[in-house]
């Protein structure tokens, strides 16, 4: 007698799109300490896997994305405006220090003799 094992090949368990939240709600919380990497894929998972899931889980993947975009908004002007201050002071660093290495050195003193 022999035995036929029933494979389950293009079905997924009922649990698939609540696991998959879960995953998308532990990908962002990881993207604060992995600089918004896994918020990214999250959202492509949502994206991807929002039209096949009921209804009830249809606001878990609505839920991230509006998230990400919304956080995203309010890193892109913030993220502007810190590395403009960042170059700013780093450009006001540089001419003090600049007009302090120079502010002893007499530039039309310096002769050059040349030996022919």
């Amino acid at each position: 007698m022999s035995y036929r094992l029933a494979t389950r090949t293009g079905m997924r368990s009922p649990n698939y799109g609540r696991v998959l939240a879960l995953l998308n709600y532990g990908l962002l919380f990881f993207a604060f300490f992995f600089a918004g990497v896994p918020a990214v894929i999250a959202v492509a998972l949502d994206y991807s896997q929002q039209v096949k899931v009921t209804q009830s889980l249809r606001d878990h993947y609505r839920f991230p994305i509006g998230l990400f975009w919304g956080s995203f908004l309010i890193a892109l002007p913030a993220g502007i405006l810190g590395l403009s201050g960042f170059f700013l002071a780093l450009g006001e660093v540089l001419v003090a220090g600049g007009q302090r290495a120079l502010s002893g050195f007499d530039f039309w003193k310096f002769n050059v003799h040349c030996q022919t």
